[in-house]
């Protein structure tokens, strides 16, 4: 678990590096993660506490291609940004659904290699409470819970 904070304007583009040799075979994927299970792993940055979001990288890390981030803020009563971390260009699709799995938005837009950002306004639909949000590529999917309040 990470949380980390600076001033404004400070350089956030390799906050920590870690130098490891590995000792036996296996994947980055499976011996390293960041963890959300105590604390969101995030970094804030200035006195409003921007949210950056929090991503691996590493030489020979393939497996790193695709990262979606937790929105933010939430809960929210307007609008939210969702994160995402793709690897390559391409289409991406965000849809919204309620617990009962109905569709409450849908986009999509092609996005560049890096940290994209798009922004959802909760004033466009009817639904409150926990949704889930889902981003997709061509060849992944994550979905996350988000709560609108109004």
């Amino acid at each position: 678990t990470f949380s980390w904070h600076a001033e404004a304007g400070a350089d956030v583009s390799d906050l920590v590096t870690l130098k490891m040799t590995a000792e036996k075979s296996g994947t980055l994927s499976q011996d390293i993660q960041l963890s959300t299970d105590l604390i969101a792993s995030e970094a804030y940055s200035g006195s409003d506490f921007e949210t950056i979001p929090l991503i691996l990288s590493g030489q020979n890390n393939s497996e790193q291609d695709f990262v979606v981030f937790q929105n933010n803020p939430n809960p929210f009563s307007n609008t939210t940004e969702i994160g995402f971390f793709i690897s390559e260009p391409g289409m991406v699709t965000v849809t919204v659904t309620d617990l009962a799995g109905k569709l409450i938005h849908k986009s999509s837009q092609n996005h560049e290699t890096g940290i994209n950002k798009i922004t959802l306004d909760s004033n466009e639909w009817d639904a409150t409470g926990v949704l889930y949000y889902t981003v997709a590529t061509d060849t992944q999917t994550t979905t996350k819970k988000m709560i609108v309040l109004k």
